[in-house]
């Protein structure tokens, strides 16, 4: 978390969220005790009712949001180990890091108002690629999708994610692409996705839950597949 100080006292910087999981900040949030909820809002200055909301039935979603993402952060930091991205480990791992992202289209729609459903954020810095992939429901910028829009409760898994850009592969060959056999071809195929969004780099910082990796033996390339609790601009 990004912190300010001012003067007598250490204040948070304002971020711009680009995507914040709901689904993920619901699912940690409630595991986290009564108790030790009560202590992470009292240091993070949050009213505790409003973080115990539910994001879909709060009056003010986007203030329940902010107020779950400050108490799972303050969570993750302090009782789970947090990785880098050239160090990811195999739970949470954070970092900044130029990135271009974009919206994966979907050929299978009979209609060209069917919205796409997987966003992907790919950065690379020094040798260390990440893809950052997930629902384009939790993309801020972005209108809500409808419940039943294809993406679940296993929006975020590794098999929904690889399965989906290689569906995109398949319609934008025209042949059928499949990715299972090895770590290696699953990430060819997110990468290789992954190279052909257009559009600037910006720097980001993000929070994200690592699900493939490749390093090469003499260690000139990293990469990395994720899903993200959150991605927002950096300085």
């Amino acid at each position: 978390m990004a912190w300010k100080r001012s003067r007598n006292h250490v204040e948070p910087e304002l971020r711009y969220f680009l995507y914040v999981s709901d689904a993920k900040l619901e699912m940690l949030f409630d595991q986290i005790p009564q108790k030790l909820r009560q202590r992470l809002s009292g240091e993070a200055k949050i009213d505790l009712k409003l973080a115990s909301l539910t994001i879909k039935d709060a009056g003010q979603p986007m203030a329940t949001r902010m107020s779950k993402l400050k108490v799972v952060e303050s969570y993750i930091d302090c009782h789970h180990q947090v990785g880098t991205i050239a160090h990811p480990g195999n739970q949470y791992f954070r970092g900044t890091m130029p990135m271009r992202w974009g919206c994966l289209e979907d050929f299978r729609a009979e209609s060209v108002e069917r919205p796409p459903l997987v966003a992907m954020f790919c950065g690379e810095s020094e040798g260390q690629t990440v893809a950052l992939v997930g629902s384009r429901r939790h993309v801020l910028s972005e209108q809500p999708l409808p419940e039943n829009a294809g993406v679940g409760r296993s929006g975020s898994s590794t098999s929904y994610l690889v399965a989906a850009i290689a569906k995109h592969v398949s319609d934008l060959s025209g042949t059928e692409y499949d990715t299972l056999g090895s770590t290696e071809r699953a990430l060819n195929t997110v990468f290789w996705v992954a190279g052909q969004i257009s559009g600037p780099h910006r720097m980001m910082e993000f929070i994200a839950v690592p699900l493939l990796e490749e390093r090469d033996g003499d260690g000139r390339r990293h990469r990395v597949l994720a899903t993200p609790l959150h991605i927002a601009h950096a300085d």
